[in-house]
């Protein structure tokens, strides 16, 4: 459903909770022989991913920005192709530390381009569906996709320019409407 252009691009995903984002970015990991998942909300993730056959990737959990910066490096050096962090702002939304913010994403920014990573970045959105962070993620992405839920299963995924795709969650898959 999201795919990448190049290499060491950055791809954000944003929606409501319970929209899919999840999903959608683990289903993105089963398309690269190697790739990282960090969560950044604890182990909430685990029950979906045993859902999802054929993925290959590495979990991992990180609390702080220092522990993701971490991640971040030790991935390029094991030469993951992918890097999931679901969500990116979240430790953001929790102190509103708007440098380390900024500079965690300036690190990812770096390493897609030094190292050709590509990264996919989830963002949480709150009451009144705006992005926490925002301005932010509008700088420091390549692409931007919005997630909207319709129905029980049916999801829509949103370009920038307004085209919408259709896709639908089942037991262990993701397919096209």
């Amino acid at each position: 459903m999201i795919s990448f252009d190049y290499r060491g691009e950055i791809i954000s995903i944003y929606g409501e909770s319970g929209s899919g984002k999840t999903i959608l970015m683990l289903d993105s990991a089963t398309k690269y022989k190697n790739s990282l998942y960090i969560s950044t909300e604890g182990k909430e993730y685990q029950a979906r991913v045993v859902s999802i056959p054929k993925i290959n990737s590495t979990f991992s959990e990180s609390s702080s920005y220092s522990e993701l910066a971490k991640e971040i490096v030790t991935a390029s050096l094991v030469g993951y192709e992918l890097i999931i962090i679901d969500t990116i702002n979240h430790l953001y939304r929790i102190n509103r530390n708007y440098r380390e913010f900024s500079h965690i994403l300036q690190i990812i920014k770096s390493f897609s381009i030094s190292y050709g990573i590509n990264f996919l970045l989830g963002w949480q959105v709150s009451m009144n569906y705006k992005v926490s962070g925002g301005k932010i993620m509008l700088f420091y992405s390549d692409k931007i996709f919005k997630i909207e839920k319709k129905f029980k299963n049916r999801r829509y995924i949103v370009t920038e320019d307004g085209n919408k795709y259709c896709f639908e969650i089942k037991v262990s898959t993701i397919t096209g409407c």
